[in-house]
């Protein structure tokens, strides 16, 4: 028995190394691909040290416990606990979303340093102060549209 624990501990050790990056590990990386060669060298060593009886018992025997891990995996939904289930809900406006004008004046809602949110007609839109920076509250004009209507640029009033 003992001449098998080299063996064993090199399967047992790739196994927990490519679960390890299936699960804690996203993509395909070298801890994975070093699973894969551990537990073709235990694989190896069975049939150089046991024979080819013995390598082809190790060799299926590692098949069947790695796709019954894999399909556990997948029946028991672990793949569940570590996928993002949240979605964005958010949106970007089109231009066509886009009704400001050069000229046109709003209020600040948060402080512009340079960047930060005005509201024009009711509307909140990103807007990017030409330097200077503006506290919340303070009445600005619109100098420029940049980007298909996607920069604003304002200054104060």
């Amino acid at each position: 028995m003992a001449e098998w624990i080299p063996v064993l501990v090199l399967i047992l050790l790739g196994f927990l190394l490519i679960a390890a990056e299936i699960i804690f590990i996203p993509g395909t990386t070298i801890v994975g691909f070093l699973g894969l060669g551990v537990v073709v060298t235990g694989i190896v060593i069975a049939y150089l040290d046991h024979g080819d009886t013995a390598g082809n018992i190790i060799l299926g025997s590692s098949i069947l416990i790695f796709s019954g891990m894999v399909f556990l995996a997948f029946k028991l939904k672990v793949w569940q606990k570590f996928s993002v289930s949240s979605s964005v809900s958010g949106r970007i406006r089109s231009d066509a979303d886009i009704k400001l004008k050069v000229g046109q004046v709003g209020t600040t809602v948060s402080a512009l340093r340079p960047s930060g949110e005005a509201e024009f007609d009711g509307e909140r839109y990103e807007v990017y102060s030409a330097g200077q920076f503006l506290d919340s509250g303070k009445t600005i004009e619109i100098i420029s549209i940049e980007k298909g209507g996607r920069k604003v640029m304002v200054k104060q009033k």
